[in-house]
């Protein structure tokens, strides 16, 4: 969604034209706020701290919850190769022999 300025306009009187005019509203379009690497990269490593911190304060705490959330992790993150990349990757060795 993009944001308006609106942008109150009071004409002023001249030598030229003496006459009263009215003010004028005009909107304004502002630009769209863009996000840079740097944004990102700051929140990816704040959260990659808080939860380091945590994990941290959790081993310091109860010594086994930290082991279960290790072991459930490793198991949870680790899964078998599909079949079909084992076959691109043979056929990938077969080729450099």
């Amino acid at each position: 969604m993009q944001e308006e300025n609106i942008i109150l306009e009071i004409p002023e009187l001249n030598e030229n034209s003496p006459e009263w005019q009215p003010p004028v509203l005009r909107k304004e379009e502002m630009p769209e706020k863009k996000q840079s690497c740097a944004d990102v990269f700051f929140i990816q490593y704040s959260v990659c701290m808080i939860v380091l911190t945590l994990l941290f304060l959790v081993r310091l705490w109860d010594e086994q919850s930290f082991q279960n959330a290790v072991s459930l992790f490793d198991t949870q993150t680790h899964a078998d190769s599909e079949d079909w990349l084992l076959a691109v990757i043979e056929q990938v060795k077969l080729l450099w022999n």
